[in-house]
């Protein structure tokens, strides 16, 4: 339908919204960093070793000197001068 000169033009919710300047630099970022695949990758990799880092006691609860060396695997794991 055409406009006439007395009819004003309507304006969607997402026209009239004002973004805050954060908003948009974070938005800009993101669609920058989104596009560079390393970058991601790399994100991706950080996160998982953080993730390792905060969740260790759980994926490995056995003590640094809890070693029991004396087992038949201790035996074939180790060289020989590790023995003793």
């Amino acid at each position: 339908m055409p406009q006439t000169a007395h009819q004003q033009p309507t304006l969607h919710y997402e026209q009239v919204r004002q973004k805050s300047p954060l908003v948009t630099a974070l938005s800009d970022f993101w669609r920058a960093f989104r596009k560079n695949k390393p970058a991601l990758a790399g994100t991706v990799i950080v996160v998982f070793f953080i993730f390792v880092a905060i969740f260790a006691g759980f994926l490995a609860p056995q003590g640094i000197n809890d070693q029991n060396m004396n087992s038949p695997a201790a035996a074939v794991l180790c060289p020989l001068v590790w023995n003793g």
